[in-house]
């Protein structure tokens, strides 16, 4: 019984950015086999039987950006603090599949999601993306950013309280012990990557340098990539020499 074959897609393109530093291309045809970019080549050429075509000749085409900084569980503006206290675990997701789906829109194919407020929900959207289940960009993601108690990434600035309803446990760390252990819950989930805070953050409530913290030890062994967040100069100075990006 032969294997079914895989749907093919004719992309008539009026100018193409093909290939990087090159200039691009006017008439071009993109043939698409499946998920993956089969051929390029010049002028519109007839499509195979059965072949979908996307008609962009007046159009100017270029390959999916990437994201390297982005946290679809959160946006970050008037509504923000209150947001944090009132929306409910369900609603976080359901905004992140939101995002996630204008991020896409906005030409972007891929994205790295560097900090979430729910872990859970940014792990279970990934494989929704990747499945088809939801519109969205290919997602990498760290889950929980590991920082130091008061470090930044940690919610501060309300009543305490309030401070420990909302307040994620599973990033902090403090010590190596304790660093190398929430490195290995985040392998344990699913992390594409380990973000570590090495300083505070760059706000009112949490000033830069006020805390510190070097990388996770061991963090490499994961074979995962360590990305830093620092915003003064000797974390920054400590990170590099750990060979972690900033």
């Amino acid at each position: 019984m032969s294997a079914k074959a895989e749907p093919e897609t004719i992309i008539y393109a009026g100018t193409l950015l093909a290939e990087p530093g090159q200039p691009p291309r006017k008439t071009q045809s993109v043939r698409v086999t499946g998920a993956r970019i089969a051929a390029v080549g010049d002028g519109f050429v007839d499509p195979p039987d059965g072949a979908r075509v996307v008609d962009l000749r007046d159009r100017f085409v270029l390959p999916g950006l990437i994201d390297c900084h982005v946290h679809l569980t959160g946006q970050l503006g008037p509504g923000a603090r209150l947001a944090l206290v009132d929306e409910s675990d369900p609603a976080i997701a359901l905004e992140a599949a939101h995002r996630a789906r204008i991020t896409l829109e906005a030409g972007f194919t891929t994205v790295r999601d560097v900090g979430a407020r729910k872990p859970e929900a940014i792990f279970a959207l990934r494989a929704a993306v990747a499945q088809g289940k939801v519109p969205g960009p290919r997602i990498l993601c760290v889950g929980a950013i590991l920082s130091p108690t008061g470090g930044h990434g940690q919610t501060y600035g309300y009543r305490e309280d309030v401070c420990a309803c909302v307040q994620s446990r599973i990033g902090v760390a403090d010590g190596p012990d304790a660093c190398l252990r929430a490195v290995r819950a985040q392998v344990a989930m699913g992390a594409d990557a380990i973000k570590f805070v090495a300083t505070g953050g760059c706000s009112r409530i949490s000033r830069p340098g006020s805390t510190s913290n070097s990388p996770p030890p061991r963090s490499r062994q994961s074979w995962l990539p360590p990305i830093a967040w620092a915003v003064a100069a000797r974390p920054m100075r400590t990170a590099r020499r750990g060979s972690t990006r900033l």
